[in-house]
């Protein structure tokens, strides 16, 4: 298990700024497949890193918007952030919805002591204004975490999260697992940038870009590589509800252009998605949908 600096308390408040609830949120729609119970899908155009929890809300970073596009609204970045950018962002609701990231990092010598600037914005319940703070600096690509406390987990130097930095929480153990360690197939699970959700079940990065669903025996097809190379796939479940974040780097032939996709709903739904055949795709990344009728 990993030690790491508890960091629940801001090291300084920033400022306080206004949410814009006007600012246009990008359609939702149901999720195309015809059974039930069905996922809701949101596309934000233009999204480069982001997060949802199972119940909708979401935070995305999009450039050039000068702030966080969040299910409220958009959130004006703090002004000292020199970025204007916030990466790698994970969400939590603990009473109050926030949400975290990395600023611009400074290299040295050694990938593996990549340091990222850290911000947390958390949003009142009740009214427009929203809080930022600083937080220590982490290291590695994923930097930052909420942990099964909800507790906001940043990543050291000398921990053994290398530099992709933070995974995924394990559901059974709460263990924070580096997600250097999804990078590589397994022999039961042939994804990429995986998340466990508990029960046998995974979902991450098929081999030729797809976003996919492995529940123990099939294969199910969310985002087909097709449409858009998808990557940076993040999850997480809370009981039967799920939710899925992808980001999808545009392609030429591609139906779906660069930006963020969220999938939420009942974990049901996520059964309910196209299964790939699974000889094909195991032998060449082929996503070749199946019927079992």
């Amino acid at each position: 298990m990993t030690i790491l600096f508890d960091v629940s308390r801001p090291r300084s408040i920033l400022t306080y700024s206004g949410i814009d609830p006007d600012a246009p949120i990008a359609n939702s729609v149901s999720s195309s497949s015809p059974a039930s119970p069905a996922l809701t899908y949101r596309f934000v155009p233009g999204g480069w890193f982001g997060d949802a929890l199972p119940t909708g809300e979401f935070a995305v970073s999009v450039p050039g918007r000068r702030g966080i596009l969040t299910h409220r609204g958009l959130v004006p970045y703090y002004l000292d952030n020199p970025a204007n950018t916030l990466q790698y962002i994970r969400v939590m609701n603990s009473g109050k919805f926030r949400f975290a990231g990395s600023t611009t990092g400074t290299n040295s010598s050694s990938p593996s002591t990549y340091h990222q600037g850290v911000l947390e914005c958390v949003l009142d319940p009740t009214s427009a204004a929203t809080e930022w703070s600083r937080r220590s600096a982490g290291v590695g690509l994923f930097p930052v975490i909420y942990d099964q406390r909800k507790v906001l987990r940043i990543t050291m130097n000398g921990d053994n999260t290398g530099t992709e930095g933070f995974g995924y929480v394990d559901p059974d153990t709460g263990e924070l697992v580096p997600r250097a360690r999804t990078q590589t197939p397994e022999d039961r699970i042939r994804l990429w940038g995986w998340t466990y959700l508990g029960d046998g079940l995974y979902i991450g990065q098929g081999k030729t870009g797809g976003v996919l669903f492995f529940d123990g025996e099939f294969y199910h097809l969310l985002q087909p590589s097709g449409e858009a190379y998808s990557t940076y796939v993040v999850a997480t479940r809370d009981d039967e509800q799920v939710s899925v974040v992808a980001w999808h780097s545009g392609q030429p032939e591609g139906t779906v252009p660069t930006g963020i996709s969220i999938w939420y709903g009942p974990l049901g739904g996520l059964y309910a998605m196209p299964i790939v055949n699974t000889n094909k795709y195991l032998q060449d990344g082929t996503l070749e949908i199946v019927s079992l009728s």
